[in-house]
């Protein structure tokens, strides 16, 4: 998705398992990424609540790009089930 320069709220619509074992490290990772690249715009730790089976919720992550810029949404498992159904774009008014 091509987004113009501006301040940008990533809202990921998802659901999370309560993981099976005792979690290592961190249930799951929430990143936006230029299209392609490894390094990431923003990132953030998938918020530790368990939802009943299959029960979405949304989480969102806050970035802002300098120039037009091709983005892609990407999720990274940790320790628990992630299911994303969806992520939507909200431009943010300038402060």
């Amino acid at each position: 998705l091509e987004l113009p320069p501006g301040r940008y709220l990533a809202r990921f619509r998802l659901a999370a398992d309560t993981p099976a074992r005792t979690v290592r490290g961190y249930w799951g990772q929430l990143s936006l990424h230029r299209l392609g690249q490894p390094d990431a715009l923003a990132l953030a730790e998938v918020e530790q609540v368990a939802t009943s089976p299959r029960a979405f919720r949304y989480q969102d992550v806050r970035f802002e790009l300098r120039k037009t810029t091709t983005v892609e949404p990407r999720v990274t498992a940790g320790d628990a089930a992630l299911y994303v159904d969806r992520v939507q774009f909200i431009a943010q008014p300038e402060p």
